[in-house]
């Protein structure tokens, strides 16, 4: 593994080397780990804020002309619907 730290003279570069190397003696988790560990965490406690009743309504009506309408016989070819 190699790990740079680049920044200016006093921008605390030996501070987070010493940091890095002894959360890596600890065994700590990679960034990849930590994200999968948040992913999880989100997607098992996230409850998503229901529709307003207008909202879902509206989103019925559009789904229900779409899958109304005939499909397109081919890309760019036609008069637009009215």
């Amino acid at each position: 593994m190699l790990v740079v730290i680049d920044g200016l003279d006093g921008s605390g570069k030996s501070t987070q080397a010493l940091l890095v190397c002894g959360r890596l003696a600890r065994g700590g988790k990679t960034l990849a780990e930590r994200a999968a560990d948040r992913v999880t965490q989100l997607l098992e406690t996230h409850v998503p804020v229901p529709l307003e009743p207008d909202a879902a309504e509206r989103v019925r009506r559009i789904i229900e002309r779409a899958a109304a309408k005939p499909a397109a016989a081919g890309a760019g070819g036609g008069a637009p619907d009215a």
